[in-house]
């Protein structure tokens, strides 16, 4: 049996070792289960009431209620522990793209880098980028992005006077004061940015996501590792039960 089948059973049979053990504890929490009685009625008289028997036989048995659940619980041990032992001898190497990264990883280590790495991703994906809309450059002195300067004029309102009627001979002429927008001056906006180019951003999470691929890759390998159950708790639990007589 290869350490991966281990795991694939391993779930089950500890969910089987739970509920065994609820059940015995709700059945031993019923103590009734396991009394029973017998009560006959015997008249002085020969000719006196005859009355049925009173039988209430036991319904379960200590020593077999804890028996199988030792049983359960030795079968559940033995496949945590065969999955331990093997743990200790199975290990993985990281590869990606012909390149070794790490080399004679513990199983158990791979599960750990492969969580972590996907945290991380989750990280990265949330890294601001720059707006692609703008044209960025590195000011190397600041550390940050730079946009191209964009000019923009200033206006004001300037009372200029606008003739509405020209002067006659008979009127002088109508005159009224007009507010008109004149450039007064220039304003120059840049922008700056410490996010990060999107391409940038992307390709970290392509390098991500082949370290996550190539863990698991190495897990799997890593997971092919022979294992056998190995009676661990059910050597334990042996102990504990009354010796046979």
């Amino acid at each position: 049996m290869k350490l991966n089948q281990l795991i694939a059973i391993v779930a089950g049979k500890k969910n089987a070792a739970q509920q065994a053990l609820r059940t015995a504890r709700d059945k031993f929490g019923q103590a009734t289960l396991f009394e029973g009685h017998l009560k006959t009625y015997k008249p002085y008289a020969e000719d006196g009431d005859k009355l049925a028997e009173d039988r209430k036989n036991i319904q379960a048995s200590c020593f077999n209620t804890i028996e199988d659940l030792f049983e359960i619980l030795a079968d559940s041990g033995a496949v945590v522990a065969g999955i331990d032992l093997a743990n200790t001898a199975a290990y993985g190497c990281v590869t990606i793209n012909g390149q070794m990264l790490m080399d004679h990883v513990p199983a158990t280590q791979l599960i750990f880098l492969e969580k972590q790495l996907q945290e991380v991703r989750k990280v990265v994906a949330s890294i601001p980028v720059l707006d692609p809309s703008v044209i960025w450059s590195l000011d190397t002195n600041q550390g940050v992005f730079r946009s191209e300067d964009v000019r923009s004029i200033r206006t004001n309102k300037v009372p200029t006077p606008f003739v509405k009627a020209e002067a006659t001979p008979q009127h002088p002429a109508q005159v009224d004061l007009i507010g008109i927008d004149k450039a007064i001056g220039d304003y120059t906006s840049t922008r700056t940015s410490s996010a990060m180019p999107l391409t940038e951003r992307q390709g970290m999470l392509k390098r991500i996501d082949g370290l996550i691929v190539a863990v698991v890759q190495a897990r799997e390998d890593a997971n092919t590792e022979i294992a056998a159950p190995v009676q661990g708790l059910g050597v334990l639990l042996k102990y504990v039960l009354p010796l046979d007589e």
